[in-house]
């Protein structure tokens, strides 16, 4: 992730939001996401792209998103 975002010249905040999102756990779409990013006046060309790219299913940083839906379906199951 980390080399993800130095290399679009983001910071890592923006892939783990975008692995986070793309791994469906929070009933918050991807679009409500960009919006909010936009919306904050502070989303530089940079964050938004690092963020889509971290939404690719064959990205960088697709194992993150991966990761994070099966740690969330063993939680799921434990707390059953």
């Amino acid at each position: 992730m980390e080399a993800a975002a130095k290399q679009a010249g983001a910071i890592v905040n923006s892939v783990m939001l975008g692995a986070l999102a793309a791994s469906g756990r929070l009933p918050i779409s991807a679009e409500a996401f960009e919006v909010a990013i936009r919306n904050d006046g502070k989303a530089s060309k940079a964050t938004c792209a690092v963020f889509a790219l971290a939404l690719t299913p064959r990205g960088p940083v697709a194992g993150a998103a991966a990761a994070l839906r099966q740690a969330a379906g063993e939680a799921d199951a434990r707390c059953a």
